[in-house]
């Protein structure tokens, strides 16, 4: 039974840590953006 349990819970892990690399991956995209637009000026 646990086993199952884990294997069921399995993607939503996956998805949460994807989701977590995304929105970090986002915001330091974000901040890249800004660092080199201020260094451009």
């Amino acid at each position: 039974m646990p086993n199952k349990q884990f294997k069921s819970d399995s993607p939503r892990l996956a998805f949460l840590v994807w989701f977590k690399f995304s929105v970090y991956g986002a915001q330091f995209d974000c901040r890249g953006r800004v660092a080199h637009t201020l260094i451009g000026r």
